[in-house]
């Protein structure tokens, strides 16, 4: 068989979900069945890749999502022609599976092949019966496995099988034990699913209104971890070990040990850049993990009592940080928080020890019917709800009655939850290690109904086009593709300029600092949890109190009395103190308020001065739009001038010149300006220089400069003495001189 590219004219003028709906490779093929329920369509590559495949007519196609052309591949798979048949797509948008209640089959998508001969019979893999005593229910691919060397099987009797496609392995987890009395083994699985870094394997039981546990680790033979990944994953070990206490239970204990010096051997084994994946080898002992739980949930809410977990979605919320949503049978959702750390678990199954899930939202999808999650749909902080089996009834006199029956339109509908508005929040701050920014947030997620034409949604898939992003799915009647609005999320930049406000404002002072009131705070109630240590013995303890021979009664009572008034002696004390802070906090506050009013008095004022600045830049902007307009013509006249041949040739008039000549004058004056800016700096720091060189000297030697500045003023005072009379005597005889000169020319 040979690869065939289909090339389609490109789509008009419309909106981006037209065009996405209308794109080639979500059309049926001209000339062949086109049954809409058995087409499935995926998105890989952050939305930029599309993944098709036509079950009836065994066609697997795969394409840019912006680009019109794409590539095509036919199959042959024997359980296509199953109705039950499901579809999954990897992470990493290479291998396709298709999998029935009997068979697997794997099929690689060429995406880096062109037009091979003969080849398509290499991208399919098929296994038939991995297991003869009970059916597949649930297959997925190990996200963390090199290529497609590692699947997850969940059979029906909720055995979970790790499947190595390459070697045809199977290694058997939640497994019964084969003991008599209470099984440590997870039974009546309603889902299974992979954590945001892939080595959790979350399982979802429907027992008791929604049991959650976790296989932790879920490694598949060949794992891909980068240096980085490696490297946080030992500071958790490491901080996990340190928080083991006296009295964490020893299986806990030896499973963390073992823990780190598993992930220790990882590191040693694994080479090269820290953003880079390495390729290692996992032995069959560390695959070989128990299941631990079932996860506390609180609080959890008493109306799902009586009803029936059926999903569980791992939901990506930005910075590698994750949280956990539950379907129920009654149309509500919950989206919970793991907020411990996990331990792995090898050799005991069935342990309970950092397995907590914290309520975050309870979601109701305003609907009574069953709701599954599309989980194909991937994209941060949105999660996407089927409603099943969505009837609406036509009016009779619009409706088309043949054989007694009313016509009905049957459809489905979407419910997009939107948890950006908090998630993200809760995300940045598990980032910076901050909850402060909780403290203003509500856990309240946006949700919006889409109603689908057609009941069997089939696959869907989150696109981005251009930077606009939207979902597309498939029906048994329709092809429809919806842009998503981007909603504005909480950012930590967005706070920057508030903190800088804050800055400018005085920071209050306190008598005494938060941290000392917590520290008191937490000493009193050590004191007070610790509580009297002195006991009596037995023997005493059945002796009268009213006993004059028995003063260890006395004695322990006197102890327990001053150990009374020392305690409530420091709770009062800690009162008082907390009652000062309030009473500082209240005058802090009546400051605030009064500088609010001040404020608040200012505003008409302010208002009046903005409508005077605003008058005042109208005309500025009035102006200075003058200004664009005349340079605007200066410059069509001067671009008009250089096209001409004549420009060349052109004579200066005196006007000109005269105008030149100005300019150049400024120029030289201007830069005449600059050098004696410059030496005068350069004067004034010499001055500076010797100025301190004065005083330093001045104030080195004392004595000596007074008297050397009293003899330069005696010697100053005596030569001027001098000047002045042979000045006198100069004068004198140049006024004789003038007279027989004088005298002689007469005569």
């Amino acid at each position: 068989m040979n690869f065939s590219a289909c090339v389609t004219s490109s789509v008009g003028d419309g909106s981006v979900s037209q065009l996405m709906g209308q794109r080639p490779i979500l059309q049926p093929t001209a000339g062949l069945p086109s049954d809409l329920s058995s087409r499935y369509v995926f998105t890989t590559d952050k939305g930029t890749k599309y993944v098709y495949l036509d079950k009836t007519n065994g066609l697997l196609r795969w394409g840019s999502v912006s680009e019109d052309e794409y590539n095509s591949m036919p199959l042959k798979i024997s359980n296509f022609a199953d109705k039950s048949v499901n579809v999954i797509l990897s992470d990493s948008g290479e291998f396709l599976c298709v999998y029935s209640k009997d068979c697997v089959t794997v099929i690689e998508v060429p995406w880096r092949y062109r037009n091979p001969e003969e080849m398509s019979y290499v991208f399919q893999t098929s296994f038939k019966e991995i297991r003869k005593d009970s059916f597949i229910k649930k297959v997925l691919f190990h996200p963390r496995a090199i290529k497609k060397t590692c699947m997850v099987i969940l059979f029906e009797d909720d055995t979970i099988y790790l499947f190595d496609v390459e070697d045809n392995n199977k290694i058997a987890l939640n497994v019964p034990s084969g003991n008599i009395g209470i099984e440590d083994r997870i039974t009546s699985i309603a889902d299974i699913e992979f954590s945001q870094d892939g080595l959790t394997l979350y399982v979802l039981s429907a027992e008791d209104c929604g049991d959650v546990y976790a296989i932790y680790p879920c490694l598949p033979p060949i794992l891909a971890m980068s240096q980085k990944e490696l490297k946080s994953l030992m500071n958790r070990s490491v901080l996990l070990y340190d928080s083991l206490t006296e009295t964490t239970p020893s299986a806990v204990k030896k499973g963390v040990i073992k823990q780190v010096e598993f992930i220790s051997q990882l590191q040693n084994i694994s080479h090269g850049k820290e953003e880079i994946s390495n390729v290692l080898e996992i032995d069959t002992i560390y695959r070989l993990a128990k299941p631990q739980g079932p996860f506390t949930i609180a609080p959890f809410p008493e109306k799902l009592y009586s009803a029936t977990a059926t999903e569980i979605c791992p939901l990506n919320i930005g910075g590698g940080n994750e949280i956990l949503c539950i379907a129920y049978d009654n149309g509500t959702a919950l989206f919970l928080f793991k907020d411990l750390e996990l331990s792995m678990a090898w050799d005991v199954g069935g342990i309970y020890y950092n397995n907590s899930l914290v309520l975050m939202e309870e979601f109701d999808l305003q609907t009574e019917s069953a709701v599954s999650i599309l989980k194909s749909f991937k994209m941060d902080g949105l999660i996407l709800f089927k409603v099943s089996d969505s009837v609406q009834h036509i009016d009779v006199s619009k409706s088309f009655i043949q054989d007694g029956d009313l016509l009905v339109q049957q459809s489905s509908m979407i419910r997009c939850v939107d948890t950006k508005a908090w998630s993200s929040v809760v995300s940045d701050c598990i980032d910076r290690h901050d909850i402060n920014a909780l403290i203003t947030v509500s856990f309240k997620s946006k949700g919006h109904t889409w109603a689908i034409a057609g009941s069997d949604i089939t696959s869907c898939g989150a696109w981005n086009h251009g930077g606009t992003e939207g979902v597309t799915w498939i029906t048994n009647k329709s092809v429809t593709c919806k842009e998503l609005k981007k909603q504005v999320s909480w950012k930590p930049e967005q706070s920057t300029s508030s903190e800088k406000k804050k800055q400018a404002f005085p920071k209050p002072e306190f008598s005494v600092p938060i941290s000392e009131l917590n520290a008191l705070n937490i000493n009193y109630q050590d004191t007070c949890r610790i509580g009297f240590h002195d006991i009596i013995s037995p023997l005493d303890r059945q002796k009268p109190l009213l006993n004059p021979s028995n003063e260890k009664q006395l004695q322990v009572m006197t102890s327990l009395s001053n150990y009374l008034l020392a305690t409530v002696g420091k709770g009062q004390g800690l009162g008082m103190t907390l009652y000062n802070r309030l009473l500082e906090q209240q005058l802090e506050l009546t400051k605030q308020l009064q500088c609010s009013n001040k404020i608040l008095m200012k505003q008409p004022a302010i208002a009046k001065k903005l409508e005077e600045q605003k008058s005042v830049w109208n005309e500025k902007l009035a102006k200075q739009n003058k200004l664009k307009e005349r340079f605007s013509s200066l410059q069509q006249k001067l671009a008009a001038i250089d096209k001409t041949k004549k420009s060349t040739d052109l004579v200066i008039t005196d006007e000109e010149s005269v105008w030149f000549k100005e300019v150049k004058k400024e120029a030289l004056t201007f830069n005449d300006l600059v050098y004696k800016q410059e030496s005068v700096q350069d004067d004034l720091r010499f001055l500076k220089r010797e100025l301190s060189t004065f005083v330093s000297d001045s104030q080195r030697l004392p004595g000596t400069a007074n008297t050397e500045w009293h003899s330069l003023q005696e010697m100053l005072k005596h030569d001027s003495l001098l000047l002045r009379a042979d000045k006198k005597d100069k004068k004198d005889a140049s006024s004789q001189v003038s007279r027989r000169a004088s005298s002689k020319l007469f005569t």
